[in-house]
């Protein structure tokens, strides 16, 4: 049997195992030690898991995750953003759906200092649903909205699956978080849009207009309420913009940002303090499980040249380039329905890239776009995870929340048609 037969069917038990539910992190290392072991024998196969983990994550660079992880969870566990929502409908909340718009503007900045899509729509539907239900918001719209609206937190960086990228691919994790600022802004304009668009189709679904008038000084003094988030929006993404920070430095900065504002604001008793280190580690474990899996089932694949015969196949049948495009962009859409799209990411991105790269595309354009498709993932029926956290958050049914989803999705497409067709919107500000 020949090392590629080998790789092929290393790949089609991972994929199977995956849609089983079993855990992505065991599955890429079992696989990938077994597979490794049947092309270069069990000694080195050994050797290779003993060190591989280690050589990979016991870096300056990953890092990023853990620290950027710690910053969202302190500044989620500590209500931080409850002023997101508060100042954004009062200057919002009159316009014909303003507190979804509301919603999705919250959603947008909080983005900047979060990072995980799931912690963003449990946070905003928590802060939001009682206005929102309040005001006599349909509850397919405001779940929509919520699970939607997360989502724009793995694409406006920090980012995890930018950094997850970012490690497996060895792309500049900085320029992927540069390169997704005005991707995720857009993000929120078509979502703004599309919520427009809604209301004016369906104007059930957001009956009423906020009967609460606001004056000016009031507007203007909600605003007090987000200075924190503002301030470390400016002060970790405006450094790595200006070049002053690596993404390491500007986590370990967020981190060490986001713990002085809320002592300052006295909202960090040591309960919340446990508890977001506990959450930091429950989260950073996982993801290091996964990326040492990760790392093992590359080096396999690698061993077995699947990626390297798979990138002189696609230039033997001399296709278009954007068909081969196409044919990736179609397999994450369908997988990201079935199968937890971040996984499969790390799982097939490694096979992939050489690939794409070979074909001409821009590294970073890749990387964000592949963030663009996790996110369709994140609320694409049947397994969309947010929209289970969402159901599960402000206790509504999952098929409510799914028919929620369904234009926000089809924004989604237009969005990544977007990003498609004019690569621009990613390399501008690089």
């Amino acid at each position: 049997m020949s090392s590629q037969t080998i790789g092929i069917i290393g790949l089609i038990i991972v994929l199977v195992l995956m849609f089983c539910r079993v855990w992505v992190g065991a599955v890429l290392s079992v696989v990938g030690l077994i597979g490794f072991a049947l092309v270069r024998g069990w000694p080195m196969a050994l050797t290779m898991v003993g060190m591989e983990p280690y050589t990979q994550l016991a870096t300056y660079t990953f890092a990023v995750l853990p620290l950027f992880t710690l910053m969202g969870v302190i500044i989620s566990n500590t209500g931080m953003g409850e002023g997101l929502f508060d100042a954004a409908s009062k200057w919002l909340g009159r316009i014909k759906g303003g507190l979804a718009i509301a919603t999705v503007v919250a959603c947008g900045v909080f983005a900047a200092v979060c990072g995980s899509s799931a912690a963003e729509a449990v946070t905003m539907g928590k802060l939001a649903y009682p206005e929102l239900k309040r005001h006599k918001y349909a509850d397919s719209l405001s779940a929509g909205v919520f699970a939607a609206g997360g989502t724009i937190g793995i694409l406006i960086p920090p980012s995890m699956n930018m950094c997850i990228f970012g490690m497996i691919t060895e792309t500049s994790i900085g320029q992927l978080f540069i390169a997704g600022i005005i991707p995720g802004v857009l993000q929120c304009v078509l979502y703004i849009i599309t919520i427009q668009i809604i209301v004016r189709i369906w104007p059930s679904l957001a009956p009423n207009v906020s009967n609460s008038r606001f004056a000016m000084k009031e507007k203007v003094g909600s605003l007090k309420g987000v200075w924190q988030i503002v301030f470390l929006i400016v002060f970790v993404i405006g450094g790595l913009y200006g070049g002053f920070f690596t993404p390491t430095e500007a986590a370990a900065i967020g981190c060490v940002g986001a713990f002085a504002i809320a002592m300052v604001l006295r909202k960090m008793s040591k309960k919340v303090f446990m508890e977001s280190i506990v959450d930091t580690c429950r989260n950073g474990a996982m993801i290091a499980f996964t990326m040492a899996g990760a790392y093992i089932f590359t080096r396999f694949l690698t061993m077995s040249r699947l990626p390297a015969e798979l990138s002189v196949l696609v230039a033997d049948m001399q296709v278009s380039k954007w068909v081969v495009l196409a044919i990736v962009i179609v397999f994450y859409l369908i997988a990201g329905c079935f199968l937890d799209i971040t996984s499969c990411l790390i799982l097939t991105v490694p096979i992939i890239f050489p690939t794409i790269i070979g074909l001409g595309f821009n590294p970073i354009w890749f990387g964000i776009l592949c963030v663009k498709l996790a996110e369709m993932g994140m609320i694409s029926p049947p397994y969309g995870l947010n929209c289970f956290v969402v159901s599960s958050a402000i206790n509504v049914p999952t098929g409510t929340v799914f028919k929620g989803v369904i234009p926000f999705i089809l924004s989604d497409v237009v969005h990544l048609s977007l990003i498609i067709a004019f690569p621009v919107i990613t390399t501008i500000l690089l």
